[in-house]
């Protein structure tokens, strides 16, 4: 497993990245891209949560 310290460095990466990919997202609203930009949000939603837990775990 990675080092905890590098998981929590690539969650805040991702925590800090949310405000760009959201703003893409919003951009993207309503156009052929939409679904695809939600496929990729979701996968990002689903790997933060994962390391939260992950890191929370190692962190007891």
């Amino acid at each position: 497993m990675a080092n905890i310290n590098e998981l929590r460095l690539a969650q805040k990466s991702l925590y800090n990245g949310a405000r760009q990919i959201g703003d893409a997202g919003m951009r993207l609203n309503g156009t052929k891209y939409e679904a695809d930009y939600r496929k990729a949000w979701t996968a990002i939603e689903k790997l933060n949560n994962r390391l939260i837990a992950d890191i929370r775990k190692e962190g007891k």
